[in-house]
């Protein structure tokens, strides 16, 4: 786990080793109440397909919950080091989230759309079979999200288009 800003808003991201699923949660802060919260829903989500955190890997700063995060065991990286997977994973959903502004044909963006891309991110990276995952045809949407693969047919409008909608 770990926090990241993308234009000055706070996401708490978190990776798992094994099934590589990605997850963000958007937190106001980085206080320990903001961390406790989020790190709930993430345990939910796992529980309710069958896995169990039992280790987490963070930075120093998430020393503050060690007690709270118990039965699962909290291995901090020492200071300034970094956790290698989710950094990279850091890095791989900014640098989809800079991407999916650049297409965007805006000048100013409201803050309210760049937690929308940062999830649409996250969802297409956990959408494809991961090389190191446990699976090599079920995707980590499938096992942790239990939703059926995308079908990319579906998917007839891009992120950002200008679109009207009529509602009755």
């Amino acid at each position: 786990m770990d926090f990241l800003y993308v234009n000055k808003i706070s996401v708490l991201h978190a990776i798992s080793r094994k099934v590589n699923h990605r997850w963000v949660s958007f937190t106001n802060s980085r206080s320990k109440t903001a961390i406790l919260a989020s790190y709930k829903e993430l345990k939910q989500i796992y529980q309710s397909r069958g896995f169990h955190i039992v280790g987490v890997h963070a930075d120093n700063e998430f020393e503050k919950v060690r007690n709270e995060l118990l039965p699962a065991r909290l291995s901090t990286a020492a200071p300034g080091e970094h956790v290698p997977e989710l950094e990279r994973s850091i890095r791989t959903v900014k640098e989809g989230t800079r991407s999916g502004i650049h297409g965007l044909p805006f000048n100013c963006l409201p803050r309210c759309i760049i937690p929308a891309i940062i999830r649409a991110v996250t969802l297409y990276l956990n959408a494809f079979p991961s090389k190191n995952g446990i699976s090599q045809s079920l995707t980590p949407h499938n096992i942790i999200d239990a939703l059926p693969h995308l079908d990319y047919n579906m998917l007839t409008l891009d992120f950002g288009t200008y679109v009207q909608l009529a509602v009755d």
